[in-house]
């Protein structure tokens, strides 16, 4: 069963592909059951080893963009916020979501539609034929879960983003600028008399939060409101050469601007002296380890020895026997 096209008459709003405008055979395979070549399938009729339900027009399955439609309405309702994906699906997914769901409620399917740009891995398209497919579990073995959302906001959604390990780590640098300046803020002893220095650093904050508003209302530019990030966080340093101490209304002030900014880009605030703090206790218990190695090694308890290795090995962890002792190495990072 198939819409027609042709009775919809805002087909091609979103995507600006008139119905009238497809030429023959030129975009959609030729097929003689359709009205028009942008005619598509709402139910599909069962095949042999598929799966089926039954309907009012014969056993079969629901076509890909209804179910997309239904599951939304279901869930969502009738009028949905926002829509999103890739620039891909546009034409023609997109575009026959709109024209089913709006001729079956007679209301605005998506208020905004975003569509994101692609995602190339070392200069090429992301896809598991070319082996370079990346998960977010893969990529969470390469860096911490805020370190991949700083990097992934860097570049505006519509903007082509490459991932590689150069571009992770300028983003782990990135987030240690941002959060050694939150951290240095914190740290600073709480007066009650305000300085000029303080009231300039205000200002400077609230002209900040004013643009940050501003770039995130402009299409989700994020990568401008990273940079503002960059701006409150200069402000802070600047503020540190010449002052030791702050009011804690100024404080408030500025905690809660600098934190709402990274909530709005799904950033949370890592202490750079609790990963410190957590990199040290790996490192002992490492070495609580190695050290048990070592006593099943001088006992000759060979196969004991060999079984701690192959179970570090297994979560990426690498030992190596040199002549002053066993050294451990994080092979996940190095992947």
């Amino acid at each position: 069963m198939y819409f027609d096209v042709s009775k919809f008459k805002e087909y091609g709003k979103l995507s600006g592909n008139k119905a009238e405008a497809l030429q023959m055979g030129a975009r959609i395979e030729i097929n003689p059951k359709k009205k028009n070549p942008a005619d598509f399938a709402l139910w599909k009729a069962w095949k042999p080893n598929e799966l089926g339900w039954h309907s009012p027009w014969g056993k079969g399955r629901p076509g890909w963009h209804i179910e997309c439609s239904t599951m939304a309405t279901k869930y969502l309702g009738e009028t949905i916020d926002i829509h999103m994906g890739g620039k891909d699906l546009i034409f023609p997914h997109h575009e026959n979501e709109v024209a089913q769901a709006e001729a079956a409620t007679g209301k605005t399917f998506a208020r905004y539609w975003l569509h994101n740009e692609w995602l190339t891995v070392e200069g090429e398209k992301m896809s598991k034929s070319l082996g370079n497919f990346v998960t977010v579990r893969d990529a969470l073995k390469l860096c911490e879960p805020s370190v991949l959302r700083l990097f992934l906001v860097s570049t505006q959604y519509r903007s082509p983003i490459d991932f590689n390990k150069k571009a992770l780590e300028v983003a782990e640098t990135n987030l240690e600028r941002l959060m050694n300046a939150l951290e240095r803020l914190e740290s600073l002893k709480e007066d009650e008399v305000q300085s000029q220095d303080e009231m300039n650093l205000l200002s400077s904050i609230g002209n900040a939060k004013q643009r940050f508003e501003e770039a995130m209302d402009d299409d989700f530019n994020t990568p401008l409101a990273i940079s503002v990030l960059f701006d409150i966080a200069k402000s802070i340093f600047s503020y540190l050469e010449n002052n030791s101490k702050i009011s804690i209304k100024a404080k408030k002030e500025i905690l809660r601007v600098f934190n709402v900014a990274l909530d709005v880009l799904g950033i949370e605030a890592i202490s750079t002296k609790s990963v410190t703090e957590q990199s040290k206790l790996i490192g002992d218990i490492m070495q609580i380890i190695i050290d048990l190695r070592r006593e099943k090694r001088e006992q000759k308890e060979w196969e004991a020895a060999d079984r701690i290795r192959r179970r570090l090995q297994e979560v990426g962890i690498e030992l190596e026997d040199t002549p002053e002792g066993t050294i451990w190495k994080n092979k996940r990072k190095n992947t």
